[in-house]
């Protein structure tokens, strides 16, 4: 089957599980709740906000931001002073 480059889009559903992969929330994962044309909107697994993501800058994963350090020490919102 031939096509051009551009005839390509990403499509995602209601419900995928994706990885934000670019732009302003890049490393985060979330599931889908609405797709518009131009738009997806996703639940954060991290932060529980609704996200507005281009396409582009998803890609479907199974894995979830956890929000724990590399140590495993801390998580997203540990407030943390050193010594």
């Amino acid at each position: 089957m031939d096509f051009q480059p551009s005839e390509l889009q990403k499509a995602f559903q209601q419900g995928d599980h994706v990885k934000v992969i670019g732009g302003k929330y890049e490393g985060d994962t979330g599931l889908i709740v609405r797709v518009d044309t131009h738009c997806a909107y996703l639940f954060s697994d991290l932060t529980m906000h609704e996200l507005k993501v281009l396409p582009k800058d998803l890609q479907l994963c199974s894995d979830m931001a956890s929000g724990v350090d590399s140590m495993g020490h801390f998580q997203w919102g540990d407030i943390v002073t050193t010594e």
